[in-house]
């Protein structure tokens, strides 16, 4: 019997190497196909609208559906002549940011008028900069951006990107990947793809850190990280280790709860989907791992995979 599994929408982004064909959706245990797409590999939602980033022959950039008319609304075009890798949009600010790993840039979309407007340029003039992830703060109205390839963390005003006004140094090599917040956006957890580890952040100053494996040395390791929405877990995905482990959490300090094996290769995301599911993409496999929590000691058990072709992003 199919399982259901309770979200306001559960959409999948995906790379196009093979037989994806672009973002699907899931539902009622389900993968269907929804939007065709060149290399969706990270999609985020509102209410009305589903943002996705796309690269491929025609071209890069950001493209925007409407989810109650299922239609693309808007294709916005960049410069860039090798697809983005992340997407941030804020809709009460106006503002979308896509980051260029290969390009050592990011771009800044503006909506005028309910239309995106062709995106800004940010470089960092390095070529080894590889900038992975970004995150508008409101409480202090900041964007974050993060730099893999020069482990940095780039503090800017939308008001002035020609500079940013702070920058966080993290050890080298470590390469610097996502980073979530709380709610209240004064503890930041940014996960390292090289070293495996959470730098824990109060008010843009290290806190403490945690290694995901005492033994792991400098290779691709961490892919991606989330909190549970009542804040009481944060989990990461290891994408050669195939595993996820959540930690407990208490005041921005973790403590490790659970480690999951993901049923499947090269983890690149998951998502907490309701108080007691969890979403696991594996990307090697072409597989979707649902687990369920135990009612009374929280602990994940597997439930079930669910074919799924090259899933990298989960969106609810």
């Amino acid at each position: 019997m199919a399982t259901s599994y309770f979200s306001n929408m559960i959409y999948l982004g995906s790379y196009t190497r093979n037989t994806s064909k672009g973002i699907y959706q899931f539902e009622n245990s389900a993968v269907k196909f929804r939007y065709e797409l060149s290399n969706p590999t990270y999609i985020t939602q509102t209410d009305d609208y589903l943002y996705s980033i796309f690269g491929g022959d025609d071209g890069c950039g950001m493209a925007v559906y409407d989810k109650q008319k299922n239609e693309l609304v808007q294709k916005v075009f960049s410069d860039e002549t090798k697809g983005p890798c992340h997407i941030m949009v804020d809709e009460e600010f106006d503002v979308a940011v896509t980051s260029s790993y290969h390009e050592h840039s990011f771009h800044v979309y503006r909506r005028l008028n309910g239309i995106w407007q062709e995106p800004l340029r940010v470089d960092t003039f390095n070529e080894a900069s590889k900038v992975h992830y970004s995150y508008f703060a409101k409480s202090t109205q900041t964007l974050f951006v993060v730099d893999l390839g020069l482990d940095k963390i780039y503090l800017y005003h939308l008001d002035n990107l020609s500079e940013p006004y702070q920058t966080l140094l993290f050890p080298e090599g470590v390469g610097v990947r996502h980073c979530i917040f709380s709610q209240d956006e004064k503890i930041m957890y940014v996960l390292s793809e090289y070293s495996g580890e959470i730098f824990c952040f109060y008010e843009n100053k290290l806190l403490s850190q945690v290694k995901t494996d005492p033994n792991h040395m400098f290779d691709e390791a961490g892919a991606a990280i989330r909190l549970s929405m009542d804040e009481k877990y944060l989990a990461v995905s290891l994408r050669t280790k195939n595993q996820i482990v959540i930690y407990e959490v208490e005041e921005g300090y973790l403590t490790e709860f659970q480690r999951l094996n993901t049923h499947g290769e090269h983890p690149r995301d998951f998502n907490f989907i309701d108080d007691e599911t969890l979403l696991c993409a594996n990307r090697d496999t072409n597989n979707l791992a649902v687990f369920k929590s135990h009612p009374e000691s929280k602990k994940y058990e597997f439930v079930e995979s669910i074919d799924a072709p090259e899933i990298v992003c989960i969106s609810i």
